[in-house]
């Protein structure tokens, strides 16, 4: 571990990346379903029933782990193309359905129809269930994208699917969309006669400029250095609300390799076992590891998740390096401790994602 950073510091470039950029995959064009490129065993299928979108990932059969439960395939579906922003002919350009901008997408959704349903419509508030008098994620129990849970747990709903893929990232959408509902609460104390629509769209500017600043005075001051954050003049606003530094003829747009590769050496940061901490940031003799955390009971149940949060600023991240813990690495999406569930590899997938991107070598 490294004890210099935090795992909030690998949490809120996780939460920010899913703001910043959230790439398509190709899906059955008849139906919409996803596209399975290995058959439920792990193993290749045979060429007439390979789909074109498919690029899986050859499992050696030297794997330590895969190899045990006879896998020879991971399967790995493209990205979805996308027009050019000039709608000219050129290298493959990859779809990216967020909004580009640190807008707090992730929270409120891309589009009006997902804004809708998060919302209750009642004083600006964002929907939450109520939980032993504490606000909640709604839940659903049909499972959605990046959710890969077991019978007994629920996924949960928010502006973006990717909340269910880690633990810390659940606990993080939490906070925020509290974190609006408390700001829409204040602003209706002050301005009663505001309407749902008004106060609804205030908070969330308040919101998207609370994640900005984070973000800015923050985040990359701790991931790039303050040395640099300086010698870029990026941090204008620790002295004042306002930035001059907004140009209009600049592309706003997410660039592929910051999108495919940049953010994803977080997932080097990744610890194994999340510890749950107490008031006095002493940690629980038992840590959560994480095929148990997607459980109805574990953010909902006591004091569980103010434990997660000190936990985010208590414990030590991994060492930022070429390697990634063990459930990352082998056991991806398993929902049980089972030998036998192995899970995908997230280090394999991101490495044959950049080959599908097209992406630069280091040094180009």
């Amino acid at each position: 571990p490294d004890s210099s950073v935090t795992l909030a510091t690998l949490q809120w470039g996780q939460f920010i990346a899913q703001d910043l950029s959230h790439t398509a995959v190709s899906k059955m064009w008849n139906t919409g379903g996803s596209i399975a490129c290995c058959d439920a065993s792990g193993r290749k299928l045979s060429p007439r029933h390979v789909h074109q979108a498919c690029f899986p990932i050859q499992v050696m059969a030297s794997d330590p782990v895969f190899s045990s439960q006879y896998q020879t395939c991971m399967s790995y579906v493209r990205s979805l193309p996308a027009l050019r922003p000039d709608c000219t002919f050129g290298p493959l350009e990859q779809l990216n359905q967020a909004t580009h901008f640190l807008d707090g997408s992730m929270v409120y959704g891309t589009t009006s129809e997902k804004a809708s349903s998060l919302r209750s419509r009642q004083f600006g508030r964002l929907r939450t269930v109520m939980r032993q008098g504490r606000e909640f994620l709604p839940t659903t129990e049909s499972l959605t994208v990046n959710c890969h849970v077991n019978r007994n747990s629920s996924c949960y709903q928010t502006g973006d699917p990717r909340v269910n893929t880690y633990p810390h990232l659940a606990v993080m959408y939490t906070l925020w969309v509290r974190e609006h509902n408390r700001v829409v609460e204040k602003l209706s104390a002050l301005n009663s006669h505001w309407s749902d629509e008004r106060l609804y769209q205030e908070a969330r500017r308040i919101v998207i400029a609370q994640i900005q600043h984070i973000t800015y005075n923050e985040w990359l001051p701790a991931v790039l250095g303050t040395k640099y954050m300086l010698s870029e003049p990026l941090l204008q606003l620790q002295r004042s609300s306002r930035s001059s530094l907004f140009r209009e003829d600049v592309d706003p747009g997410v660039t592929n390799s910051f999108a495919t590769a940049a953010m994803r050496s977080l997932n080097s940061l990744v610890d194994d076992n999340i510890r749950l901490y107490n008031e006095n940031r002493s940690p629980n003799l038992v840590s959560l590891p994480l095929h148990r955390f997607h459980s109805k009971e574990t953010m909902h149940a006591d004091d569980q998740l103010d434990s997660l949060v000190r936990g985010l600023a208590t414990q030590s991240a991994q060492t930022m390096d070429l390697h990634h813990s063990h459930r990352m690495q082998h056991r991806l999406f398993s929902v049980n401790s089972s030998a036998e569930d192995v899970g995908l590899d997230a280090f394999s997938l991101d490495i044959q994602r950049g080959r599908d991107h097209g992406l630069p070598s280091y040094n180009t």
